[in-house]
Order: structure tokens, then sequence, then C-alpha cells
């Protein structure tokens, strides 16, 4: 059985000579396992090896036994030993988690402890075939997709969620447990080649004890339930059955690899996070106040585009899936009901939103849907009578712009005095102005003739940074968001536009027009950041002093395009 595990570890790659590896031990069957497979393959592999107890303060005096006897069984293994103790149920308690996922998440946070302690390297659990069949059974009956029905992989490298991370009685008797691995390094699992009985017949074949979880024989968990009285019927049936549902699963993990790459390069066509979108133009897009606090605090948001209708149904359901999982860091209660309700919101019209899980909204707008935070608390969107296909409007909906315009707007208000630079740490935001004389400004940039006044725009290609006649210029200039009666000088008619008649015109969600950068003169708008400027003020052959004023993100690097 050694070799076994030897050439399973070899095929997976999981090893490398010199590294570190520690065993979470909990000191069950498949978790002692695993510590002595280890122990006799470290010298041949080149790795260096120890193990690690996580005592979850669960089961009480059963759990401190447990304890030491992982020590005992170190110490005369003269393997160092790790333990970390927890109050599993508080911590659950402070994080608004179940005791499962609470327990689960406090383990991780000690192992990421225990490989800063230990110079870093990886942690190798203790799953195993079994594990891994009935992680496929729990998925399939619970209706899951390809990457449900892939069971648990033999290395974790990114990071990322496993599937469904089940925790196997060898680390702590707790079941049903699935979110992030908040651990940077690698998540090994060698003995994802043996079944259950495997194991055990090793353990007696060499007379080794270990401890044994009564909690794994109660059917309080589904897992449970699987493991005690399903799978043996399975079994019973073909007692091949594990080994057949691991072979499925692996199978199902390759689609799930193939489709992956497909549903990526489609991800690239079709969706944008807005933090790779973020320039001084977006920088409207912001978190409303309302929000702050709320469970949805640290979910992404992002633009699905209309084109993605153009793909099969089967690649759009796939690509939706996997932006909801972007935007909220986990696809625990993200369902099919919800991907086909975002799928339909294509045909609806601009306006029309649906609730999401996490806090988030799927709103329709011009060219395709904003997967975005929602004011509501998660109280206020369960309430709803039907919340996946809802497109009624929503009174707590930021007015259109003209309207009601917000009270922090007019306090939103910077002087731009020429020759100043000027950094926002709220808005992340760095303004600077220059005043340049005539002859100045022809020596470092082009003579302000007929034929380049004509063509300034197409010569002076910088979208954050304009140029204004300084003179022509008759009061204080400032940098701030829209307010009533603002309107911009367009055509060389001095004709007037208001500006929220520029905002619709231009497509702009009513939600977000009133949070735009604006360089004014009184309510003349002299230029929307980002977007079009006014006529007047314009830079010409009788210029005398042109006034430059820049616009940036401190962390934006706009090359000569600023």
């Amino acid at each position: 059985m050694i070799h076994k595990v030897l050439s399973f570890i070899h095929k997976k790659h999981m090893i490398n000579t010199g590294e570190h590896i520690m065993a979470g031990v909990s000191g069950g069957a498949d978790s002692v396992a695993l510590l002595l497979i280890l122990e006799q393959l470290k010298q041949e592999l080149a790795f260096t090896l120890s193990a690690v107890h996580v005592e979850h303060g669960i089961r009480r005096e059963d759990s401190k036994a447990d304890a030491l006897f992982v020590r005992k069984l170190c110490e005369r293994k003269q393997i160092p030993f790790l333990l970390y103790e927890g109050n599993a149920p508080a911590f659950a308690k402070e994080r608004g988690l179940s005791l499962e996922e609470g327990a689960r998440e406090m383990r991780y946070d000690f192992f990421r402890q225990a490989r800063k302690e230990m110079g870093r390297g990886k942690i190798a659990v203790a799953h195993n075939q079994n594990d891994s069949a009935e992680t496929l059974l729990f998925h399939l009956i619970r209706g899951s997709g390809l990457k449900g029905l892939s069971g648990i992989p033999a290395v974790r490298s990114d990071g990322r969620k496993d599937v469904f991370d089940i925790l196997s009685p060898d680390l702590s008797g707790l079941k049903e447990l699935s979110g992030d691995l908040p651990l940077g390094g690698e998540i090994i699992r060698p003995l994802l080649c043996l079944s259950r009985p495997e194991i055990e017949e090793y353990l007696a074949e060499i007379g080794q004890e270990y401890c044994t979880d009564m909690t794994n024989a109660k059917n309080d968990y589904s897992r449970n339930k699987i493991r005690n009285q399903i799978l043996p019927l399975l079994q019973e049936i073909n007692f091949q059955a594990v080994s057949h549902l691991n072979q499925v699963a692996e199978m199902m993990g390759e689609t799930q690899a193939f489709v992956k790459k497909h549903v990526n390069e489609a991800k690239l066509r079709h969706v944008k996070m807005k933090y790779e979108t973020q320039t001084v133009t977006d920088i409207f897009v912001k978190t409303d106040k309302k929000q702050q606090g709320h469970e949805n605090k640290n979910v992404n948001e992002g633009f699905l585009s209309e084109q993605i209708q153009k793909e099969e149904h089967f690649l759009q359901s796939h690509v939706v899936h996997s932006f909801l999982e972007d935007c909220t860091h986990s696809a625990k209660d993200i369902t099919k009901s919800h991907i086909e309700a975002v799928l339909a919101l294509l045909d609806k019209q601009t306006g029309k939103r649906i609730a999401l899980p996490y806090g988030l909204t799927a709103r329709r707008d011009y060219g395709g849907i904003w997967i975005e935070k929602s004011i509501e608390t998660a109280g206020d969107l369960e309430s709803k009578k039907n919340p996946l296909l809802s497109g009624e409007k929503k009174t707590e909906k930021s007015p259109p712009y003209g309207a009601n315009i917000k009270s922090e707007n007019t306090v939103f208000s910077y002087e731009m005095k020429p020759n100043t630079k000027l950094y926002l740490e709220e808005e992340n935001l760095i303004l600077s102005t220059r005043l340049l004389e005539k002859e100045d400004w022809e020596q470092e940039f082009f003579p302000l003739n007929k034929k380049n006044i004509e063509n300034f725009d197409k010569i002076f290609k910088k979208t954050y940074t304009k140029a204004f006649d300084y003179d022509k210029i008759k009061s204080i200039v400032c940098l701030r968001k829209p307010q009533a009666g603002d309107y911009l000088v367009i055509g060389h008619e001095g004709n007037r536009q208001k500006l929220s008649r520029y905002f619709i015109n231009q497509k702009i969600p009513a939600a977000q027009r009133g949070d735009y950068l604006l360089l004014a003169e009184g309510s003349h708008i002299l230029w929307i950041v980002g977007q079009r400027r006014s006529e007047a003020g314009r830079v010409s052959e009788q210029t005398k002093r042109v006034l430059l004023i820049s616009c940036c993100l401190k962390n934006l690097t706009h090359g000569g395009n600023t």
C-alpha cells in the first residue's frame, strides 16, 4: 500500500524535494495512517514532516484525549507536533457561520499560522476514496453541476475553495463543510488513492491504534447518512461502487477543466469586473454609504454584456455562474434558478432588476446587466414576494439626476487654482493645474495657429487633461458633483444643453448621474471629467494664457492619454 500511495504522489506531483509537509492529524484512522505513511516516505522523497492537531473545543474531554493521543504518537515517532486550541462555537457565532463552517474556517486559520511558524510548506489532509464518493453522491442528490460532481481534488494549489471539502472523521468528526480555503499554498491529499477499508486494514496489519469519533456513527448530518446508509447499500449492489464513483468523479473533473477553459475565454469577451475597468470616468461607480456594514460589503461588482446571448445556452449558463462566483467568492447559494433569472433579465427593459444571494442585485442596463451591491438589507430582499423574477420599482432607488440632488454633492467641491496639485484621499484622486503663457505652451506643445486650432482635439489627444483659455473664465473654477441647473455649452453658436439631458442621451443610468466629477464655473460645466467638455473656454489664436487641468487616479497610469 505504501507503494500505491507513493505512485499516487508522483502522479499528482504533490511533493517536491526539500519541501516541508504538515499533516493534519486528528487521531482518527485516516489521519493516523496518513502520518505514518508520510513518515515512511520522507527519506525517499526528501521532505521534512510535522503534525498539526486542532482542538476545536466541541467534544470536550474526548477531544482533549485525542490531542494527547496524537502528541504521544508524534513523540514516539520523533515527529514535530503543533497543537492549536480554539473555541469553534464562539468563533462561528462571532462570524455568523454554522458550527461546521466555523470549525473549518478556524482550523484553516490555524493551518495558516502553522505554515508561518514552520516557514510555509504544504498541508496534507487525509481524505480517501470513500470521502470523494460521498461528496459526489451528496452533490448529485442536492442538484449539482460538473464542478460538484468532480469529487475532492488531490491537490488544491490556488488557495480557492474546494467543491465540497468535507472534513473527514480524521480531522474533527464534522462533516458538511464548504467555503474558501484561506491558504495561499497547497493542500494535498495523498490517500485519495485508497479506500477506507484499505486504510483500516493497513493499521490493523501494523498493530496501530487510533481514536474513534462516536459522532460519526450518528446520522445527524446528511454526510453521515450517505456514509452509514446509502453507500453500504450501493456496495451491496456492486462491491466496486466506491471505485466506480471515483472514476466518474475523475472524468467529471477532466470535463470540468475543459469547460472551465472555454468559460474563461467567454468571460474575457463578455464580462468586466468593476476593478478591471476603474478609471477616472468610472470613479462614480461606488458603494453607497447606506450599504456599509451590511453582509454584502466584501462582494465584487461587474458588468455582463448582452452579447453573451450569441453564445450557446450551455456556455451562457456557465459564464453567468462563474461571473456570480467571482462577485460573491462562493458558489454555495447560487442555484440554477438564479442563473436562469439573470439570463432572462437580458430580455427585459432597462431598469428591471432581480435580487441575488449575498446582498447582490442584477440590474438590466444599456448593453447588458450590472451585478452590484443592493442597498436593501438581506431581510428586505427576503421579504419580496418573488425575489428571483421581480421587476418592480424599488422605492429606495436613487433619484434621477436633477430630481433630488443629494446633499453630499454640495459638500464635494474643490476650488481649482492655477499651478496647484491636490490629492483627494477619499476619492484616491490627484488633481493638478498649470497656467502657461502662450509662448510656453507653443514651446512645449504646438503653435496656436489657425490650422492647429481647427484640429486641436485631434492633436491634443489627452482624455484626462484639458486646455482652457484662462482669460475666458470669469468665475472660480471648482471640481464638484452635479447640481440642479447645470448645463453645457454645445456647438460654436453657444447653445446650451442641460446636463441631465446629456446624461439621458448618453444612456447613463439615473442612479449614477449624481456621482460624476465635473469641472464647473458656476452652473456652467466646463468639463465632464473623462468625457465631454464645453465648447466655451476653448483655446484660440487669440489666447494669451492656457490653463491645463489634469485629473487621474493615484494608482492609475494612463500613459500618454492623461
